[in-house]
This record gives structure tokens, C-alpha cells and sequence, in this order.
């Protein structure tokens, strides 16, 4: 089963996330990460081309440009499926994610209704339409 990924410190922002998954009654594994570094971590230890990371910018330890700035060093960025997903708007956060191998820049929405309908949007999209590359069966 394809996953997605959460990239996230703010504990609020985690709480709604997972209100608007079992809300929309999304079919993939949630699992919340805390920082750019646990990440990095995740996808050594995991085969995730499979997965969906949605990755916050601002975050202690490595954040996520630098999340992105060593993916794309090491090669792992083009077949990983990275959203970042954050308050941000700004023009140069969003040029430099794209630059550095995001697949899509997305804001964080101000409401709940908002982020249910994101997160099914994504869903939908990511898991339902979109091929993704699968994980080899062993």
C-alpha cells in the first residue's frame, strides 16, 4: 500500500492533517514525520518511490529546502513524489522548490473545509490517476 507522507512540526497542523484524512476516508498509510532529518532517515531506510511526501519548508533541524538541496545532490529527488506543502507563498521559496525537484507547491489552507477538500484533491490526483512509479514486489 502507497503511503503518504507528512513532513511536519507544528502539532496543530499534524492534528488537522489527520482529522482531514479520516474525514475524506482516504486509502493510504499516513505516517508523520517530524523534520527534514527523520525524512532523510525514512527514505534511506524505505523504498518510497511509490509514496507521497508532502514536505513543510519551515521546520528545526534541516527544513525543506535543504530536505530538497540533498535529495537532488544525491539523485533520490527525481523519482520521489515531493509536494511541498506550507504557509509560504513566497515567490522565491516557491521557484526554489520547484528548482530543486518539488513535483507541486502547495499552501497550507486556512480552514478545515479547505484542507478536506485538499486532501481529497491530493488523494485523488496522486493515488487514484497519476501513475506512479510501484514499488518492486519481493
Amino acid at each position: 500500500m502507497s503511503k503518504l507522507i507528512l513532513v511536519e512540526d507544528d502539532e496543530d497542523d499534524i492534528y488537522f492533517f489527520k482529522n482531514a484524512c479520516r474525514r475524506e476516508a482516504v486509502e493510504v498509510e499516513i505516517v508523520i514525520l517530524n523534520d527534514g532529518s527523520e525524512l532523510l532517515d525514512y527514505i534511506d531506510a524505505n523504498n518510497c518511490t511509490s509514496d507521497l511526501i508532502m514536505l513543510d519548508l519551515n521546520m528545526p533541524k534541516v527544513g525543506g529546502i535543504e530536505v530538497l538541496t540533498r535529495l537532488k545532490s544525491s539523485g533520490l529527488v527525481y523519482p520521489l513524489n515531493v509536494i511541498v506543502y506550507t504557509t509560504s507563498a513566497r515567490k522565491t521559496d516557491v521557484e526554489q522548490a520547484y528548482r530543486l525537484g518539488a513535483k507541486s507547491f502547495i499552501q497550507k489552507p486556512n480552514s478545515q473545509e479547505q484542507l478536506n477538500f485538499l486532501i481529497r484533491s491530493v488523494y485523488v490526483y496522486w493515488f487514484e490517476f497519476n501513475l506512479l512509479l510501484r514499488k518492486p514486489q519481493v
